[in-house]
């Protein structure tokens, strides 16, 4: 059984100190080197191993990050999928009056969202219900909710009306 070998920096520490003892003894060239060659033994196998470890790691690394990759893939089409089936939901309740669907296990109810303006390409509105877009005084856009407030009120500006956004809740 072979005995472990030495943490790298051990290693290293020790050849760095044979290289400063063979530097002292004015030996030649070859001399050092065939040395060197011979004692770099266990630091040639540390550093394959260090090395081994590190393709390793990398690979790992690969992996993890394509599994990350295929999960936020799946969560976001699982997302869609949700999303359109609640959207689904939705529709199929507001087009036969279910205002709400009860189970023990969960309550699901048409909600109003809100209103929102709708402006037809086109329409020329008039300046009270435009606002100034700083920092071109020039330069205006629909005012929607002095629109809102409008419609409201029942006024009728021409290329205007509101929808009401639904929403399906569930509990």
């Amino acid at each position: 059984m072979n005995a472990p070998i030495a943490p790298l920096y051990e290693i290293v520490g020790q050849y760095r100190q044979l290289m400063d003892r063979l530097d002292e003894l004015d030996l030649d060239e070859q001399t050092i080197k065939d040395t060197l060659e011979a004692e770099s033994g266990d630091l040639e196998e540390k550093l394959k191993a260090c090395v081994l470890r590190i393709l390793m790691l990398d690979s790992e690394a690969k992996a993890i990050k394509a599994e990350i990759e295929r999960m936020e893939l799946r969560h976001k089409n699982t997302e869609k999928r949700a999303e359109w089936l609640r959207g689904y939901v939705l529709s199929a309740m507001r087009a036969t009056n279910f205002a709400l669907v009860k189970d023990a296990r969960f309550e699901a109810k048409v909600a109003k969202k809100s209103e929102v303006v709708v402006i037809a390409d086109g329409t020329k509105l008039p300046r009270k219900y435009q606002r100034v877009i700083p920092p071109v005084p020039l330069s205006r856009e629909p005012d929607k909710n002095a629109i809102k407030d409008a419609l409201r009120n029942g006024e009728h500006i021409k290329g205007c009306h509101l929808e009401t956004n639904w929403k399906l809740v569930i509990k």
